[in-house]
């Protein structure tokens, strides 16, 4: 990688024009989101200013654009919950996101996902525009955001008749992979295990296993799918793993509810991965903290963080996106778990 010749503090805008081979209007440009450069171009004045260690006045710059160079991600007091880290995993990928961009990212959270709270943050003004998470086709955010004209960007899909910039996975397509596997390593019987159906995404898993597994002539019996929070499913599964006609197999909405799977299998003498196959979702932290670690549906949280952050520094910057979603793919990352 390059390395600058120069301290980081003796960077100019210059040089950092003269590394992208471009002017230095394009530089301020792109350091100012006003617009007029290709993709291309920015990623170059970018990666110039990464190589170079060129740290742009951001008190300077907030008093000629008016901004905050701040980034909004508000979150819900439920999504701390640390039997399932997959929001921080995700705010780790917009921070990231953020930073390339020379913005930082200042977090909202509260009790569920009340209008009032919300609003309040809204009306504070101490951020550039907001990113959203969990949305559901109940949530008030979006709505809000737009009566107050704040720029905003989605993770997930909310009500139809709510037209807003959005990313998503393909919940169901995403479990298709998953059936073929296991259907292909010859099990026939299968149990799932979710999170409560009241999420879209809880439900859109279980009906995309239970669409392949039909295709296949199979099925999912109702007296094997178990819903709740990981720590109410243990007595569950319990009945479950200690059925003289249990699931040869069992995909779940989560990593988290895979590892609770993994766990009551253990303490009953199963041995996963051998004698029971367990499938998770997300492929974050928690797949490699069992043993064997998880096969399970990669979601591409980075790619999609870093969507969502050049969505709304767009807006940011004063230019209109369309208002309609863009769906990621995923991939399925194997495990010793099936």
């Amino acid at each position: 990688m390059f390395e600058s010749a120069l301290p980081a503090e003796r960077v100019r805008i210059v040089d950092v024009a003269h590394h992208a081979g471009v002017s230095r209007q394009t530089v301020s440009n792109v350091i100012n989101l006003r617009g007029g450069f290709t993709d291309e171009t920015r990623e170059r004045v970018e990666s110039a200013i990464e190589e170079l260690g060129f740290q742009p006045n951001r008190y300077a710059q907030s008093l000629r654009s008016r901004r905050t160079m701040l980034l909004g991600f508000d979150m819900s007091g439920e999504q701390l919950d640390v039997t399932n880290p997959f929001t921080i995993s995700f705010l780790r990928a917009v921070v990231h996101g953020a930073a390339a961009r020379q913005y930082r990212v200042v977090v909202f959270a509260h009790e569920g996902l009340g209008a009032k709270d919300f609003r309040t943050s809204v009306q504070s003004g101490a951020v550039d525009g907001f990113i959203l998470s969990d949305s559901t086709p109940d949530d008030p955010r979006p709505r809000i955001l737009r009566e107050a004209r704040v720029p905003f960007v989605v993770f997930g899909r909310g009500a139809s008749d709510q037209a807003y910039p959005w990313v998503d996975i393909d919940n169901r397509a995403a479990m298709i992979p998953v059936v073929e596997h296991l259907v292909a390593a010859g099990h026939r019987t299968f149990g799932y295990v979710s999170y409560p159906f009241d999420k879209y995404w809880n439900l859109e898993r279980f009906e995309g296993a239970r669409d392949a597994l039909r295709a296949h002539g199979l099925d999912i019996a109702d007296d094997a799918v178990i819903t709740g929070e990981p720590p109410t499913v243990t007595k569950q599964l319990q009945a479950l793993l200690n059925r003289n006609d249990r699931p040869a197999a069992i995909v779940t909405s989560s990593d988290a509810m895979a590892l609770a799977v993994v766990n009551v299998a253990t303490s009953n003498g199963i041995r996963v991965g051998v004698d029971l196959a367990v499938t998770g979702f997300d492929a974050g932290p928690l797949r490699t903290m069992v043993e064997p670690p998880l096969t399970s549906v990669s979601i591409p949280v980075k790619d999609i963080a870093a969507t969502l952050v050049s969505h709304l520094l767009i807006q940011v910057g004063g230019v209109h996106i369309a208002d309609e979603g863009h769906l990621v793919p995923t991939e399925l990352v194997l495990g010793g778990s099936a």
